[in-house]
């Protein structure tokens, strides 16, 4: 080493001046060659100190001659990487949105909480923005998505159709998204939906298999995919069994009820308000499928006022097992939906969508609609009829 000299000058150069460019040429050609991949953290001073035989002082000039170059960046209290090359596809967190209707239901809470711990283990960071059943709130923050920080959203809404032509306008703009639950019809999109009909369907006919032959249904109105589909899958069960529909058979919840009940930190009211005349004129025993845990516990709430027996007077299966349906007594019977396959499939598809945002492959006018499987959860809010 005492024979390194500077030739531009031909003097004798320092020996620490030599030592330290001896290492930083090692250092410089271990990252053009690819043998220090961008990102990478390089080794503590003492362990490079070690390795080449030299001091740390050494180590912390040679790394200060790279910084320079623009081959090192140093990182305050947590170490110094390799920069990425210009071709070197340079690591992202991808900032992701949902948006939900209203979080205060168990329903929209367990997908929140899916699509969280899916997006944490791919590293990604998420906005949540709750509605809490606004719709000029959902408005503003399906619209804030273009002009936020977010790469892409998951949108689980209302189909108010307002909010149906702003979604139209999303699409178009070629911001990617996927919509979870619910669906406008004429749109295509990436869709996670759990198999809503089929649900219905198998509540129906658990009720039929336990004998019974009046059946009503206690829903909101048709204006949503999935309350549509459920009300498709109660009327085919009844139709296959050879009963005949009737008029009154299904009992509407008011939406405006629903909705103030569910402001007033009584989520069960809209339920509770439809079916209490129903039941003071309806001849017992019946069974009553409701679409959701709080329209099943506004059942509950209105057989208690009119002093009716759960099973015995009127038997109770709900859509959709939360803890409210557990925590009733008794417990009611309900259709699970597997949210957890829902939040993370919903993922999957945003991944797949934010991979090809600008490319011009076919794969952009692709959409893959993803229908997950639910099952009955037998409990303790059924029996089966007896007629005097």
């Amino acid at each position: 080493m005492s024979d390194y000299q500077d030739n531009a000058n031909s003097r004798t150069i320092p020996q620490s001046t030599k030592l330290h460019r001896h290492v930083a040429q090692t250092l410089r050609q271990r990252l053009i060659s690819g043998e220090m991949a961008g990102g990478a953290k390089l080794p503590s001073l003492r362990e490079m100190a070690e390795e080449f035989g030299v001091s740390t002082m050494t180590i912390r000039q040679a790394i200060g001659v790279l910084e320079k170059e623009g081959h090192l960046y140093r990182v305050s209290a947590a170490g110094t990487y390799v920069r990425p090359t210009t071709q070197e596809k340079k690591p992202t967190v991808q900032m992701v949105a949902f948006i939900a209707v209203h979080l205060g239901s168990p329903f929209e809470m367990e997908i929140a909480r899916s699509v969280e711990k899916a997006c944490q283990q791919k590293g990604w960071a998420i906005q949540i923005f709750d509605a809490h059943s606004d719709v000029e709130l959902e408005t503003s923050n399906i619209l804030r998505l273009t002009k936020s920080n977010s790469h892409g959203a998951i949108i689980l809404h209302t189909c108010d159709p307002k909010n149906v032509q702003i979604l139209y306008e999303l699409k178009k703009s070629g911001f990617p998204f996927v919509l979870v639950d619910r669906y406008p019809s004429g749109i295509n999109i990436d869709i996670v939906e759990s198999n809503h009909e089929h649900g219905a369907y198998l509540a129906t006919k658990y009720l039929l298999e336990k004998g019974h032959s009046q059946i009503l249904m206690l829903t909101p109105p048709p204006f949503i995919s999935s309350v549509e589909a459920r009300i498709h899958g109660y009327e085919r069960a009844l139709s296959e069994a050879g009963m005949v529909m009737k008029p009154d058979g299904k009992v509407l919840v008011d939406l405006k009820q629903q909705i103030t009940g569910v402001r007033e930190k009584r989520s069960w009211f809209g339920g509770y308000a439809a079916i209490l005349p129903v039941l003071k004129k309806q001849k017992k025993p019946l069974a009553i499928f409701t679409s959701d845990a709080y329209t099943g516990w506004g059942v509950y709430q209105a057989c208690r006022e009119l002093d009716l027996g759960i099973p015995e007077d009127v038997s109770v299966v709900c859509f959709d097992d939360t803890d409210v349906s557990r925590a009733l007594v008794p417990p009611m019977t309900a259709i699970a939906q597997r949210t957890d396959q829902i939040g993370y499939r919903a993922v999957e598809l945003l991944e797949k969508r934010l991979e090809h945002t600008d490319s011009k492959a076919d794969y952009i006018n692709e959409f893959t609609h993803s229908v997950i499987d639910v099952e009955l959860i037998e409990r303790q809010s059924v029996a089966s009829p007896v007629h005097g």
